[in-house]
């Protein structure tokens, strides 16, 4: 793919274009307008010629990216430009407005809410821990099935989606319910929360704590966007981008965003409140400003100290 002549798609600030995202037997290819997707497809037919594989069009799914207008000429000219001499054939399908997409297990498309992905997973957890619940489990049962079932729905969906705090508050009043058999009441608990969540040592039973489990993600989130440059995934160099242009403007006006590498390792800040921010940003953000998240040194030498951003540190 990348000796095809395809362009992808170039990020500002990203040198190299992003063209494909390989993992096991999922494939995600990225178009540019200019690019002309026979040859896509062509090198998609050499290649299951030679492995002997068959590649499943007719489960691939294409998602417009760009403005609205763009996305609506796309879908009914079924053309990556108006220029282009090559129509998308018509047994691949293009995802319209609200349609979620999945690849990889996260959810992909525009005009979705992250709460409108976590409802399938939140109606599923309601009824199987109801389920549960009619057993009547002792405490022990219901803080299992707390641990086994809400965290596991959950745990996969929060690393890849990421888990708004209204969803997160949904799951915390379900896991109150669940293992204090409440069934909805209001009603005082009869062992204290911090105690369930305690070791058995320390006469807890280990309850699983959903917010600090999710806090606990985004700092492994944050550990890779730490990473040294040559050991980075691709979305950490487009994170710093999309981080740079949402800097709080006082920093901005100061050198501009090209000069901004990483509000970790300088001393800008991020406008956490941005409308343009992901909230998959916002949130491993806010979580590093929590926890103080910060560059600590040791033995810096001279190569290193080259090689730090000349601004703002």
């Amino acid at each position: 793919i990348r000796t095809s002549g395809l362009g992808g798609i170039q990020f500002e600030g990203v040198p190299e274009a992003i063209l494909s995202n390989l993992f096991a037997d999922d494939t995600t290819v990225f178009l540019g307008k200019g690019d002309d997707i026979r040859i896509l497809l062509n090198v998609l037919d050499k290649w299951c010629a030679v492995s002997g594989a068959k590649f499943n069009i007719p489960k691939t799914v294409l998602i417009p990216l760009g403005d609205a207008e763009y996305r609506a000429q796309l879908r009914t000219t079924r053309l990556l430009s108006p220029e282009s001499e090559a129509q998308i054939p018509d047994n691949i399908h293009i995802a319209g407005e609200h349609e979620p997409v999945r690849i990889l297990g996260a959810f992909f498309g525009y005009g979705l809410t992250e709460t409108d992905i976590w409802a399938p997973v939140v109606s599923k957890a309601k009824a199987t821990t109801s389920r549960w619940a009619q057993g009547r489990p002792t405490i022990r049962g219901l803080t299992l099935g707390n641990n086994t079932m809400l965290g596991g729905y959950t745990q996969y969906l929060t690393r890849v989606q990421g888990m708004p705090e209204a969803t997160l508050r949904l799951f915390e009043k379900m896991a109150d319910d669940l293992i204090h058999a409440k069934q909805g009441e209001e009603k005082t608990n009869t062992i204290g929360v911090d105690t369930l969540r305690s070791d058995i040592e320390a006469g807890g039973l280990r309850a699983l704590n959903m917010r600090a489990r999710n806090e606990a993600i985004e700092l492994m989130k944050l550990r890779i966007f730490l990473l040294p440059p040559e050991l980075r995934p691709r979305w950490c160099e487009v994170a710093e981008r999309i981080l740079a242009e949402n800097a709080v403007l006082k920093f901005a006006n100061q050198i501009g965003s090209n000069f901004m590498i990483n509000p970790l390792t300088q001393s800008w800040r991020v406008n956490l409140d941005s409308q343009t921010l992901p909230a998959s940003l916002k949130r491993m953000m806010r979580t590093a400003l929590k926890y103080g998240a910060k560059l600590v040194p040791f033995g810096i030498n001279q190569t290193i100290r080259k090689r730090m951003p000349y601004w703002f540190h």
